[in-house]
């Protein structure tokens, strides 16, 4: 009877719960900024100058334009990810602003150090200390652009990070590559590189909260919720910015954090605001739960408690653990898959591309948010989750239907069929 037990999914322990689009996405911008910065930087370099003063007077320059457009690039990347030109734009400005002064300070810091350790062969360590000083100015300038003070903590030390390591790979360069010019832009795009992945994968690691859009032009987009209060709407300092879906208020709703609680609330000129499919004014937001705001629709993520996502691609599978001799094991309802069965261990169960799902189909006709299984008193709802179509029972499209045993579903091109498990009687044994 165990080989008819359905395969329990759980996720590896190795399994992360931060976006690696978002750390790619930090590491190129960052890459190039650092790379641009070396071009344009590359006549300043060339300039010969007799004195000592000159001399420096050059180093700062360099050092100064070359975080400018780093920290411009990397500041730019919330804006371009939310594809919004206001976050962009001011991104971009606070990146280059503070980029340039951490740069000039960081390039003082790091000559004077340089010039010290490297009589004593430890130039490695002075190049890096500059950089790390430059690293730290960039991140602050990418909390200050979402205006939390929080952020703007984390990332400074994720810069100062990145900085370090970038600082030291001019040295390392410098020994590998013999031409000057191209271990130059070697070493500063792999600077940027490092500044803005690890800003990226600090944040990633520290966060508590997150919100993912569901459907609509910004489908697949995160936010991370680093602020006392999250705005959503359609206005221009909202954090969560909706302004390209119908139904969305100025200032519609906010998602409040008291301790380790995250409260969803309706403003007051707000049309209406549903979670889990239920108007509210007010609630509690556990992981998992599903906000509409207007046409949006949203998903609330957590780490807190919860438990972490079944992963449906490539899974880690354990057996279902062994009874007692005296019952056979309960099977729970699951879906029944080309690539496996997938147990409906929780409440609501996300199907779809992203990696982020419950259940992953990495065909490229299905959307990274694609539908829900939900559980409700022991039923089983089948939601199409952008209401986009694409979506079947039994052949046919549907954006919301009951799913009882033996019902074939149909995302996009793959077809599961669900299967409502049962839990089989007591095996009496014999007396004697």
């Amino acid at each position: 009877m165990a080989d008819e037990t359905p395969l329990e999914l759980e996720a590896s322990e190795e399994t992360p719960r931060f976006s690696k689009v978002s750390l790619v996405y930090g590491a190129l911008l960052g890459a190039v900024g650092g790379i641009v910065g070396c071009w344009v930087g590359e006549p300043l370099v060339q300039y010969r100058s007799t004195s000592a003063a000159g001399r420096l007077a050059i180093v700062l320059a360099c050092s100064g334009l070359y975080a400018a457009f780093i920290g411009t690039a990397v500041g730019m990347a919330d804006g371009l990810k939310e594809r919004s030109r206001r976050k962009t734009l001011t991104g971009a400005l606070l990146g280059a602003l503070l980029g340039l002064g951490g740069g000039v300070g960081g390039g003082w810091l790091a000559e004077l150090v340089y010039e010290t350790l490297v009589r004593c062969d430890l130039g490695l360590i002075g190049r890096s200390l500059g950089w790390l000083l430059v690293g730290g100015a960039i991140g602050v300038s990418v909390g200050a652009a979402s205006r939390s003070p929080r952020r703007a903590c984390f990332s400074a030390i994720g810069g100062m990070v990145g900085g370090y390591l970038g600082g030291g790979s001019f040295e390392v360069v410098d020994v590998v590559v013999a031409n000057e010019r191209l271990g130059r832009l070697i070493a500063l795009g792999l600077t940027g590189g490092f500044i803005g992945a690890v800003i990226t994968l600090v944040e990633e690691i520290v966060k508590q909260a997150w919100v993912i859009v569901l459907n609509g032009r910004l489908e697949g987009v995160r936010f991370i919720l680093t602020k006392t209060q999250t705005l959503i709407g359609r206005s221009v300092r909202s954090d969560i910015g909706l302004s390209d879906y119908e139904g969305i208020a100025r200032d519609h709703a906010r998602i409040v954090r008291e301790g380790n609680l995250y409260l969803l609330m309706a403003s007051e000129d707000s049309p209406g605001v549903q979670l889990n499919g239920r108007s509210v004014k007010r609630g509690p937001l556990t992981d998992g739960d599903r906000i509409t705001v207007g046409k949006a629709r949203l998903a609330f993520g957590s780490k807190g408690t919860q438990d972490r996502p079944i992963q449906g691609s490539a899974p880690s599978v354990r057996k279902a653990p062994a009874r007692p001799d005296t019952r056979t094991p309960v099977v729970h309802p699951f879906l029944e898959a080309p690539s496996g069965r997938y147990a409906l261990l929780r409440p609501i169960i996300r199907i779809g591309r992203d990696p982020s799902n419950d259940i992953v189909l990495l065909d490229p006709a299905v959307r990274p948010f694609h539908a829900e299984v939900r559980e409700s008193h022991g039923r089983f709802i089948l939601f199409d989750v952008g209401r986009e179509g694409g979506v079947t029972v039994n052949g046919r499209p549907t954006v919301e239907n009951m799913i009882k045993d033996g019902f074939r579903i149909g995302i996009g091109p793959v077809f599961l069929v669900f299967r409502s498990g049962k839990e089989l009687t007591p095996i009496k044994r014999p007396r004697g």
